[in-house]
């Protein structure tokens, strides 16, 4: 695919690249009595949203912005429409705001990274 002369995919592929080299670690704080099947699952979802945001950043030219930040309260507010069966009040509220930590810290380690070019 060519973009005023430039072949974009190329391009972009460099950019994913660069973006990723200096990505750092994010801690997810998980707790005991949590069975290996969702410990994996927050690990490998971790992962994905990670690469996915990236994949949006080199589409916004690797500047955080509005989008980052209406991309942040949509995830923060579906995360709290999610419910389930079988969990109790406290144990699915717990949840939610596991995950909601999770998408703060992968959406402001991504910030931070953009931030400081």
């Amino acid at each position: 695919m060519k973009e005023r002369g430039r072949d974009t995919h190329h391009s972009r592929a460099e950019e994913l690249k660069r973006l990723r080299a200096g990505r750092q670690p994010i801690k997810l704080r998980l707790q005991s009595g949590q069975t290996g099947e969702l410990l994996a699952m927050a690990i490998a979802l971790q992962a994905a949203l990670r690469s996915m945001l990236e994949e949006l950043a080199v589409v916004h030219d690797l500047k955080a912005g509005d989008w980052l930040d209406e991309l942040e309260t949509t995830l923060i507010r579906d995360t709290a429409n999610i419910w389930s069966e079988g969990l109790s009040m406290n144990m699915e509220l717990a949840a939610v705001e596991r995950a909601q930590g999770l998408i703060l810290t992968v959406t402001g380690a991504l910030r931070a990274q953009l931030d400081a070019g």
